[in-house]
């Protein structure tokens, strides 16, 4: 598939043209030295951390640094930022030794071995946890196995519940060591009600062995975690500069067979949501994905242009707000996937349900009216 032409970067703030220069290769970074005298320093910490680019913004400034009025608290980000990645890194050796020592296959992915992957160095990148995709049969006896090192889930849930969260959600997370969130055990990519149904069982059997700080790990072959990382994106509706520029890195630094790559998001119904992504990271970071811009569209452009328009300051999108569901639907390019999306969303009972009404086993079913009668509620 041919490179197509994309658009030049619009006119955004200084501040954030510099942490698009910051991030882009050394020989496209002119554009640094001139805006150093232009951007407001008082906004650019707090910006960097938003968008998950603080190493990007201190390696590429260093060579600037005297002339960089908040360069201690620069250092000290991306200090922090090294501390925490090894003490990650360090951590998911620990769950990858023992759920391997009761014969439980898992797969980590984003975190430090994204960082290992894309850069060759765990501290590039700004990550707060460790993802680990297991088989759903798998959950409890992973559970288990991580309880174990001291690590305990933030969700409680009732055995009917546990069950129907295993068939409707994606994923766990796990405290430990006085922290919070700090391990992702995931049985799935995205919540049931995407209605973006990866089969995660190819994972398992096209997955690849990996040299990782010394030992051997199984991860994502580059097909599969190029389309993981853009449905991670869009789900958040691509609102860090750091996950487009993951996409953009693994386009170029990884061998990826294209071809694949379209077949299997044809399949899962998100090529609107990988042309989305490969325009993004060609119009942010100078190179990306060799994918056409035809699979994106009309409502695929009008994605991008809202897209652009709200990156450059850094905030989440409201999951649970009109706007965002309807930001959903307009990327993706098959009805029937929008249709399973509404539908999943109005009658998938979770968590909120659940603490809401507190209903014995038999009426457990009767979650479905609750989550529909909550939602409605919410959009009104």
């Amino acid at each position: 598939m041919p490179l197509t032409q994309h658009q030049p970067v619009r006119p955004f703030a200084p501040e954030f043209r510099l942490l698009v220069s910051c991030c882009r290769p050394p020989r496209e970074q002119q554009e640094i030295e001139p805006l150093l005298h232009s951007v407001q320093w008082s906004a650019i910490a707090a910006l960097a951390e938003k968008h998950g680019v603080v190493p990007n913004v201190y390696r590429a400034l260093s060579a600037y640094s005297a002339h960089v009025p908040i360069w201690l608290e620069l250092e000290s980000l991306f200090l922090a930022n090294s501390r925490r990645a090894l003490w990650l890194t360090e951590l998911m050796s620990r769950v990858l030794d023992v759920l391997q020592s009761r014969g439980i296959t898992a797969l980590p992915y984003k975190g430090p071995l994204l960082a290992h992957l894309l850069y060759g160095d765990i501290a590039a990148r700004q990550y707060a946890d460790v993802d680990i995709l297991i088989r759903a049969a798998d959950f409890e006896p992973a559970k288990k196995a991580l309880g174990d090192l001291g690590l305990t889930p933030n969700l409680h849930l009732t055995p009917v519940e546990q069950d129907a969260y295993l068939a409707s959600g994606y994923e766990c997370p796990l405290d430990g060591y006085g922290a919070k969130n700090i391990v992702e055990m995931q049985w799935r990519i995205l919540p049931g009600f995407y209605a973006i149904d990866f089969d995660t069982d190819t994972f398992f059997q096209r997955a690849v062995v990996l040299d990782f700080c010394g030992k051997t790990v199984h991860s994502f072959s580059n097909e599969d975690l190029f389309l993981v990382l853009c449905v991670h994106a869009a789900k958040h509706l691509w609102g860090r500069l750091s996950w487009i520029y993951d996409i953009a890195r693994l386009s170029v630094s990884a061998s990826i067979d294209w071809n694949l790559v379209r077949e299997y998001g044809c399949n899962v119904g998100i090529e609107r949501i990988i042309g989305i992504s490969s325009d993004l990271a060609h119009t942010l970071s100078g190179f990306g994905p060799p994918i056409s811009r035809e699979t994106v569209g009309e409502a695929g452009q009008k994605s991008i242009s809202s897209i652009l328009a709200r990156l450059p300051a850094g905030e989440q999108p409201d999951t649970e707000s009109r706007a965002y569901f309807r930001e959903v639907l307009r990327t993706r390019e098959r009805w029937s996937d929008r249709v399973k999306f509404l539908f999943r969303l109005a009658t998938t009972p979770s968590v909120g349900e659940w603490r809401l009404l507190r209903l014995p086993p038999p009426l457990f079913p009767a979650y479905r009216a609750v989550r529909a009668f909550r939602l409605l509620g919410k959009l009104l």
